[in-house]
């Protein structure tokens, strides 16, 4: 018999803690704990959502596996190797294989250099391809892959629209040829009809390169049409994980029903009559004791005993 594959990637108990300054800087802060105990995997070639409202730490669990927030405490596995831990100079050839897509692409750009300098940087960090003719051809294929002409990478940033902006910094990401990349809010930005090309990029980027995503999004229609598997995320702890169809088509936990009743539906009537649920302000979504249980095949659920008190 042949074993299962290991994840991609694996995160257990992962915990990521900010000092707080008290006011009166003669008393002691606090620590605000913004990722409490997470755990989960991500399969080689799959996507998994992380969904939640703002302020949940979705965003800090994508830096702390990236390493850009050092994780407080917890293990992440990358390619079957821990990497929290390592020095900077053992993480810097572990950072070529996952990258990261930012929520504002002009953010996330140079305004003083031409987007073909910005995308071939991660090449000249890494030492690759020292020939600059060499480069220019790499990166006017990296153009071609996501859909923009070659003549572009002389432009600078601010003579591009958002979308094309979030095309560059998609090129930039792909440049290393990675494994893994965090989706960070990567169409929240961009105007409605340009939100569906970019995503369709991203899954044709997916079949052709094997990557993996870990997409992040208040978006929960994109979630389900592009995420294989989805975490629900309350006060930085995964109250709910499952396959995304058995998620969207079963939610135990009231959280979980409380975000899917927002989606709106392209209906007018249907959108009038249908219930919209509301957050309980008596009841504590994310109970002291969350640790996740397999209610069903692959289908995990934190303090299932505040699902089944509130099941209407």
């Amino acid at each position: 018999m042949n074993a299962e594959p290991a994840p991609l990637l694996s995160v257990r108990n992962l915990v990521k803690t900010f000092p707080l300054q008290h006011p009166f800087l003669w008393r002691p802060g606090v620590d605000l704990r913004a990722v409490d105990d997470v755990s989960f995997d991500i399969e080689r070639g799959h996507t998994m959502g992380l969904v939640g409202e703002s302020g949940s730490g979705k965003s800090t669990i994508g830096r702390a596996v990236t390493m850009l927030v050092p994780p407080t405490s917890g293990s992440i596995r990358f390619e079957g190797a821990e990497i929290t831990g390592l020095t900077t100079a053992k993480l810097r050839p572990v950072r070529r294989r996952f990258q990261m897509v930012f929520q504002d692409p002009y953010a996330s750009l140079n305004p003083r250099m031409r987007v073909g300098g910005f995308v071939a940087e991660p090449l000249v960090i890494h030492g690759l391809m020292p020939g600059p003719g060499e480069r220019e051809e790499y990166v006017a294929d990296l153009f071609r892959k996501v859909g923009l002409d070659p003549a572009f990478a002389k432009r600078y940033p601010h003579q591009f629209s958002g979308g094309q902006q979030q095309r560059i910094c998609i090129a930039r990401a792909i440049a290393l040829k990675p494994s893994l990349i965090i989706a960070d809010e990567p169409i929240s930005a961009l105007d409605v009809s340009i939100q569906a090309q970019v995503v369709n990029l991203l899954q044709d980027l997916q079949e052709e390169l094997d990557l993996t995503y870990l997409f992040i999004s208040h978006d929960l229609n994109m979630v389900r049409h592009i995420c294989h598997r989805v975490a629900v995320i309350y006060r930085g702890r995964i109250v709910e994980l499952a396959p995304t169809r058995e998620l969207y088509e079963n939610p135990l936990h009231p959280y979980t029903r409380v975000l899917l009743s927002a989606i709106s539906v392209p209906d007018p009537l249907v959108e009038r009559t249908r219930q919209h649920l509301l957050m309980d302000p008596t009841l504590d979504y994310g109970e002291p004791d969350s640790r996740l249980t397999e209610v069903s095949t692959g289908h995990w659920l934190a303090a299932a005993r505040c699902a089944v008190d509130h099941t209407n």
